[in-house]
């Protein structure tokens, strides 16, 4: 019995987010929104 592994290739998809406000931005694929915002050393995305 003869079996062929199955290739799974799978593109990354770079993630691109449009500035819409001093911290407010908006993910091309989606369409959602996030607020970037930075507390201490701390970065935090907000939906």
């Amino acid at each position: 019995m003869d079996t062929e592994a199955l290739e799974e290739t799978k593109a990354a998809q770079k993630v691109v987010f449009h500035q819409l406000a001093e911290n407010l931005y908006r993910l091309e694929t989606s369409g959602a929104y996030y607020a970037f915002l930075k507390r201490g050393d701390k970065q935090f995305r907000l939906t």
